[in-house]
């Protein structure tokens, strides 16, 4: 009789197996629930970093054809206006005023190497570990390389920058200045000025000024616009 209490009913089984199965079948909706939540969060969270992606490879796009194209060029000119005078091959032009304007907007970009691309979203991915919600792994490795590659870029580029601005900052009141005159120059000692930009230190550094800009030169947005083609593509499968 003791072994009988002890051992549940036929009734009782079936009642246990059905109250097992219950929770079984619980805790597997349950399961499934939030992983179909999670997955939905994830791609909402996938579709917006693809957005940002794209807005931050645009961002890039726009300022490459336009500022850099724009400093570059101005460099440039200024570099050339100027070569004929360091080098001793034209005597100083009448135009003092203008003539040291050039050296000094020839300076520009020369002071500091500039990230020309916003890397927010990007890094974004990086510390929160998110870059594995793009579930396409073709295009994880294209974003990572445009940016590994411009990071590379960036490094070379700072590595080549010359002593060329603080050349022209120590011998004229400031870098593009637009209130900055003759006189403001004479202030400043004028003859002295225009003794050192002839000088060979001053050559030498007009130089690597002149290779500066032909590395720099290099940048250009065809990296950005294929990217963006490549998330743009994606941003519609998903």
């Amino acid at each position: 009789m003791r072994w009988k209490s002890i051992i549940p009913s036929r009734t009782g089984l079936k009642w246990l197996l059905s109250e097992t199965l219950v929770v079984v079948l619980g805790v597997l909706v349950a399961l499934w629930i939030n992983d179909y939540w999670s997955f939905r969060q994830d791609r909402m969270l996938e579709r917006d970093y693809v957005v940002r992606l794209i807005q931050d490879v645009d961002s890039d796009i726009e300022y490459i054809d336009q500022e850099v194209a724009r400093l570059l060029k101005a460099k440039f000119d200024a570099l050339q206006a100027i070569r004929p005078v360091v080098y001793g091959e034209r005597p100083v032009p009448n135009d003092v005023e203008s003539f040291l304007k050039q050296v000094s907007l020839a300076a520009a970009g020369g002071a500091s190497s500039t990230h020309w691309v916003v890397d927010t979203t990007f890094r974004d991915l990086l510390n929160t570990g998110n870059l594995r919600l793009i579930r396409d792994t073709e295009l994880r490795r294209k974003v990572a390389v445009y940016y590994e590659d411009f990071e590379e870029f960036y490094i070379r580029s700072r590595d080549r920058r010359s002593g060329y601005a603080r050349f022209v900052w120590s011998a004229m009141p400031g870098e593009l200045r637009d209130d900055m005159t003759l006189d403001s120059i004479a202030d400043f000692g004028l003859e002295m000025t225009l003794k050192r930009i002839r000088s060979e230190e001053f050559q030498f550094l007009w130089n690597q000024e002149y290779n500066f800009a032909l590395f720099n030169n290099r940048v250009s947005s065809e990296a950005a616009k294929a990217l963006k083609v490549d998330l743009e593509e994606y941003l519609t499968e998903i």
